[in-house]
């Protein structure tokens, strides 16, 4: 019998025995797996620093629920510019989530960024076409975007986008 059988059958035995113990890493394996999908993208202007770095932040908003509770408060910078944005979300009070915001758009290049939406126990979105720049709120986070969007077509922009969008809690 090969060295690496007993191993095998000894671990294969523990997982039959304990399977509550994997359970228990399904918000971990969540993160990992998420994170494991990133790929930087070569013809992006930020570095592939910056994109895995924003890659992760929305890899802990889909794993770890949406933030932190009640009193939440989110934000998101943006520089039309550059078309780079910053956010944070589960922060305790308006003035911190606006900082780190507006520090992480700075941080990804943006020479002209301004905090486009802030918003507490709530989801919010930003929406773009050219230098115009809309945003919107809901409970959830869809009808945030679409409220971004249908802001941005009715202030007259021809090719809107969602720029980014999250929710506080």
């Amino acid at each position: 019998m090969p060295r690496w059988t007993k191993p095998i059958a000894l671990l294969a035995l523990s997982l039959l025995a304990r399977p509550t113990f994997f359970s228990s890493l399904n918000g971990a394996n969540c993160l990992i797996e998420c994170q494991a999908r990133f790929s930087c993208n070569h013809s992006s202007t930020l570095s592939c620093s910056t994109q895995q770095d924003s890659h992760n932040q929305r890899c802990e908003i889909s794993c770890k629920g949406q933030g932190g509770g009640a009193g939440a408060w989110g934000a998101i910078a943006y520089s039309a510019k550059e078309k780079v944005y910053g956010f944070t979300y589960g922060k305790g009070d308006k003035a911190t989530a606006d900082k780190q915001a507006m520090g992480l758009c700075v941080d990804h290049g943006g020479s002209k960024c301004f905090v486009a939406a802030s918003f507490s126990d709530t989801c919010g979105a930003v929406a773009a076409s050219g230098d115009l720049v809309t945003w919107g709120k809901d409970a959830n986070r869809y009808n945030a975007e679409q409220r971004a969007l249908g802001e941005c077509k009715r202030l007259g922009g021809k090719s809107c986008e969602v720029k980014s969008s999250l929710c506080s809690r």
